[in-house]
């Protein structure tokens, strides 16, 4: 099997956008460099598929499981910071670009963008939601 028969295999919805190095079936990655202009990525060898897959193939990989810890959650003034979680939170807006909905009722969870931004604002906090929280919008 090569790259191009495994996206064509995976789902056309994006389920994620935690890249393939962050996933326990990728085992190591390596620099490409591609053109005339020597544009540079990360390729990283998936376990389960057997082959050098780019680094976005895990946004749609039914595959993916997530090696990162979320033991060690860093909490300021009560509220952790998005950036440094390992689930796929996301806001209300960045949900309906997407073409998700809100569920009814669903409370989100309150927290800093990245630790800059509370050096910044402490007073700025932002509501996220997980995908469990979020239903495809029909019309």
């Amino acid at each position: 099997m090569n790259e191009s028969e495994v996206i064509k295999n995976l789902n056309s919805e994006i389920l994620r956008t935690i890249p393939c190095n962050k996933c326990s079936h990728s085992t190591s990655e390596r620099n490409i460099k591609k053109g005339q202009n020597d544009v540079r990525y990360k390729e990283s060898y998936c376990d389960v598929f057997k082959v050098w897959l780019k680094m976005i193939t895990s946004y749609k990989c039914p595959y993916f499981e997530d090696m990162r810890i979320d033991d060690d959650i860093r909490y300021i003034n009560g509220y952790s910071i998005r950036n440094e979680r390992k689930e796929d939170f996301r806001t209300q807006k960045q949900w309906e670009k997407a073409g998700f909905l809100v569920k009814p009722n669903e409370k989100g969870q309150e927290m800093y963008a990245s630790y800059s931004a509370f050096k910044k604002d402490p007073d700025n906090r932002i509501i996220y939601y997980l995908p469990e929280q979020v239903e495809r919008r029909t019309s």
